[in-house]
């Protein structure tokens, strides 16, 4: 059983996991309804909540109607709790503690030096409730003081796509995911002045999928309608990770820029999974978890600025076509979601079963 706030297929992680486990388990998930359009779960009993009423309203319901369908789990059930605050509460009141794992996929990043630190301390202490806890990164790991005995890693990852390889002579950028506290609206300034000095450069676009706070949207449009010399830049709002095909195809200059903040120096991207996987060249900032997997023979490390990721496209033209695509794919394949859930979490959760 898997217990998220999201609506089914919103979350890569989540998502892949029931994918890749159906043939070892009969998955339950529990999550919001938040009207998206729904995403196909064959082999998988969904449970979605309305989200009608008042926050506090809804936050007890969920919280009500989870622990009413843990207590209906049988005894050899795992459950598998993507983080939320209070979740706690499910292993404190659940039963089941035994197979009950709190699943940690990011710390918390929002704006805020003081909130910030409040939620990840709540976020620490209730970790404790959990015999079991899962995180994506070591780093993280110790970020948020987890016992080591007791945190088992379970890093991020993505499914290789089936595209052509790609070649170099031409550039066109894509960025995926939150737009967030991310100020994807400097990477569009970065490219601005790139193309003000290289008008001649061979950048054919950059496409921008992403979705954020009103005023986060309008930043980036705002960019967006300023850049006079950069050319052919869309964003093209959320779409769902399975329709992300085309622009995985077409693009081959992955963007994963990232503020260079402490707390995000643990926190690794899936899209640079994704970039990787589908034969792409990524240019990311130069966080400590980016620079674990971006190299010479991937990518390129820039700052959080719109002059560093303008110096990055820079040195981006200067290499790219050192760059070689199957072997950026062949050099990321133990980052494949199957691979993650074959070789890590099954072994992990069949475990969990012969210790209860």
């Amino acid at each position: 059983m898997i217990i998220s706030q999201d609506q089914f297929g919103y979350l890569t992680d989540t998502f892949k996991y029931c994918r890749y486990l159906q043939s070892d388990f009969q998955i339950t998930y529990v999550g919001w309804d938040y009207g998206l359009p729904g995403i196909p779960s064959e082999g998988v009993a969904c449970v979605h909540f309305s989200r009608d009423g008042g926050k506090v309203k809804r936050y007890v319901s969920f919280l009500r109607e989870s622990l009413a369908i843990i207590r209906r789990q049988p005894a050899d059930a795992v459950i598998f709790v993507e983080y939320f605050p209070l979740c706690a509460l499910l292993a404190l009141f659940g039963g089941h503690r035994g197979r009950m794992v709190m699943d940690i996929r990011t710390g918390y990043v929002r704006s805020g030096g003081i909130v910030r630190a409040l939620f990840n301390g709540l976020l620490t202490l209730e970790a404790l409730c959990f015999r079991h806890v899962t995180v994506i990164s070591d780093s993280l790991r110790r970020f948020l003081s987890l016992p080591e005995r007791s945190a088992h890693i379970v890093p991020l990852g993505a499914d290789a796509v089936q595209v052509a390889d790609k070649e170099f002579s031409r550039l066109r950028l894509f960025y995926v995911g939150s737009l967030e506290n991310r100020n994807i609206d400097k990477t569009v300034r970065g490219l601005e002045l790139f193309m003000s000095r290289h008008p001649d450069a061979p950048i054919e676009g950059y496409d921008i999928v992403g979705f954020g706070p009103a005023g986060e949207e309008e930043r980036l449009r705002t960019a967006m309608r300023e850049a006079g010399h950069a050319r052919d830049i869309v964003f093209h709002g959320r779409i769902p990770s399975t329709r992300l095909g085309p622009f995985l195809s077409s693009c081959n200059v992955g963007v994963a820029f990232i503020p260079g903040d402490k707390h995000y120096q643990v926190q690794p991207a899936t899209k640079i999974f994704e970039y990787l996987l589908a034969g792409m060249v990524v240019i990311a900032t130069q966080t400590y978890e980016n620079t674990r997997v971006i190299d010479d023979s991937n990518g390129v490390l820039t700052d959080d600025t719109a002059e560093g990721f303008s110096a990055g496209l820079e040195k981006l033209m200067e290499k790219r076509m050192s760059f070689k695509s199957p072997a950026i794919k062949d050099g990321i394949g133990e980052y494949a979601w199957q691979r993650i859930v074959a070789e890590n979490l099954l072994p992990y959760l069949t475990g969990l079963l012969r210790q209860s």
